[in-house]
């Protein structure tokens, strides 16, 4: 039996099939999905916190690829209560509850006290063998837990995750 991605009906009635699945090679696109956030979060600690940047993907095939591109276009660090000068931001991103990746580990680091601000974007890709709806987010938190305050989504700037179906 052929499976088809997709089934057109045509203004006129005919229904015509797409490319069938098995014809695709590997490494086309098969699905991408999108999730964007423009709520400011903040988090002055050294556990991980949400940025309320997520997004659900469910694969078409368990031995799909997922590509994930990340874009949080304002980030800031700003000197806290009893902060130090030498601190730092870091951003990681989860598959579920697991973490599959740290990027951002020394964000906005600097030698002085004083307010920061920045961006970062990341692509990883994901092997996460399952059919099952399958949810990415990130996650935040100041690196060295010396009071100084870290933001996502600085005023409301907006983040971005792509999530992309990859054959293999």
């Amino acid at each position: 039996m052929t499976t088809y991605y997709k089934q057109f009906k045509f203004p006129d009635g005919t229904e015509k099939k797409a490319i069938p699945r098995g014809t695709l090679p590997t490494g086309s696109v098969l699905q991408v999905v999108q999730g964007t956030t423009s709520t400011t979060v903040s988090n002055s600690t050294s556990t991980f916190a949400d940025t309320g940047l997520t997004a659900s993907i469910t694969p078409s095939s368990a031995t799909s690829n997922i590509l994930v591109f990340i874009s949080h276009s304002t980030i800031s660090k700003a000197s806290g209560a009893g902060a130090q000068a030498n601190n730092d931001m870091g951003i990681q991103l989860l598959r579920g509850a697991t973490s599959i990746s740290r990027f951002g580990r020394s964000l906005l680091f600097q030698g002085t006290l004083g307010v920061l601000y920045g961006a970062s974007s990341h692509c990883h890709l994901d092997s996460p063998a399952t059919t099952s709806s399958t949810t990415y987010k990130t996650q935040f938190k100041n690196e060295d837990n010396n009071g100084a305050s870290c933001t996502v989504q600085e005023a409301g700037a907006p983040a971005t995750i792509t999530l992309m179906e990859i054959a293999a």
